[in-house]
């Protein structure tokens, strides 16, 4: 009886020993994140058409040109580069009262800078001055009692430049236009034959200045 218990529990010893391990359970591994929505990026705005140049714009991209010119020839572009009131139509102020008043000069030349530079010396002898770079000018100076002292029309690059003569001779006194010949336009004999005051090329700002004063000066002695 002792023996087979003894031989059975060393059987069982045995039969135990080759029993393999248990393998440790393997740890699961954490839930992934939920992935967060990114909100989609609104669309830009579609940006405005650039505005047109204005009159101080033009003055300021051109800086490169005019630091190249004598300090009074920058002095005189940064006065012409001021706004012109009456070409917008609005009135002049004058010992507090507001009344609208004919300029003494209209200058029509269709190249700037040299409108630009003719403006400010003509300022600077004390006129008051409307410029345009294209005919017909703005209508209020073309009415009875707007009309300017003087109107000058150069001829350099001006479109049709005969056919502007001769609207420009019905609205204003032909002694009161001066004419700035240009090659290839119209000569000095047929300017004159038409009846307006001439100014031949070449000539220099100063020339023109002097020559308006005369013309200034003589439509007053009469």
């Amino acid at each position: 009886m002792t023996r087979r218990i003894g031989a059975g529990t060393g059987a069982i010893s045995r039969m135990s020993a080759h029993v393999p391990p248990r393998p440790e359970p393997h740890p699961e591994p954490p839930p992934s994140p939920l992935p967060i929505p990114q909100p989609h990026p609104l669309p830009e705005p579609p940006k405005p058409p650039p505005l047109p140049p204005t009159p101080i714009a033009r003055a300021a991209g051109s800086q490169s040109r005019v630091a190249r010119r004598s300090p009074r020839t920058r002095r005189l572009l940064r006065v012409a580069a001021l706004p012109e009131l009456h070409s917008f139509g609005i009135a002049v102020v004058l010992k507090g009262a507001v009344e609208a008043t004919p300029p003494d000069i209209v200058l029509l030349r269709a190249e700037w800078p040299e409108r630009a530079l003719l403006r400010a010396q003509l300022l600077e002898e004390g006129y008051d001055v409307v410029a345009t770079d294209a005919w017909p000018i703005p209508r209020q100076y073309l009415r009875s009692g707007m009309k300017p002292r003087l109107l000058i029309v150069d001829l350099q690059g001006l479109p049709e430049p005969r056919e502007v003569l001769e609207e420009v001779g019905g609205v204003m006194p032909r002694e009161r236009v001066l004419v700035i010949t240009a090659l290839g336009t119209m000569t000095a004999d047929e300017v004159v034959r038409l009846g307006f005051r001439v100014a031949k090329r070449p000539i220099s700002v100063g020339d023109i200045v002097r020559a308006a004063t005369e013309v200034l000066g003589r439509a007053t002695s009469t």
